[in-house]
């Protein structure tokens, strides 16, 4: 199993983050490839993306929990893939501005991650890759939250 981990520091209030995170329709605002995203009612979550220069919809779940500020997801099991996101309080150490957050995302591949929109290609340079993409969802979110503030 390949495993992968990133944190980043957001200037928001760590309930606020977590709403936006969690919110399903919210997905495509900060994940690289996915076009759409919705909530079906017997549960699982139909998402439409672009992967490897094709169009694809995709089934998986995700469990949020506001009261522990972590959200959980997975693909079908076919693909191997699931992942988690928590929202901690961070210290803002002197700022008048409040409680803060860190959010950390986990994401883990059995066996190996596959090739899916760019995100992995198996070469020596894998780990940097799916890490980038990482960082550039986690600067997403702290974007659109940031901003949300202002």
């Amino acid at each position: 199993m390949a495993e992968y981990e990133r944190t980043l520091h957001v200037s928001a209030d760590p309930d606020r983050v977590f709403a936006f995170v969690a919110d399903v329709s919210n997905l495509p605002k900060y994940l690289p490839v996915m076009d759409s995203a919705r909530a079906e009612d017997d549960g699982p979550v139909v998402v439409e993306e672009r992967a490897a220069g094709r169009d694809e919809t995709a089934r998986g779940h995700i469990m949020a929990d506001a009261q522990t500020r972590r959200m959980e997801w997975g693909a079908d099991a076919d693909r191997h893939y699931q992942g988690w996101l928590q929202v901690t309080t961070a210290d803002a150490g002197a700022s008048d501005a409040g409680k803060e957050a860190d959010v950390t995302v986990h994401l883990s591949f059995s066996p190996r991650p596959q090739v899916h929109g760019g995100l992995a290609n198996g070469d020596a340079d894998e780990k940097g890759t799916i890490e980038r993409q990482m960082d550039q969802t986690l600067q997403k979110i702290k974007r659109h939250v940031e901003a949300m503030r202002a």
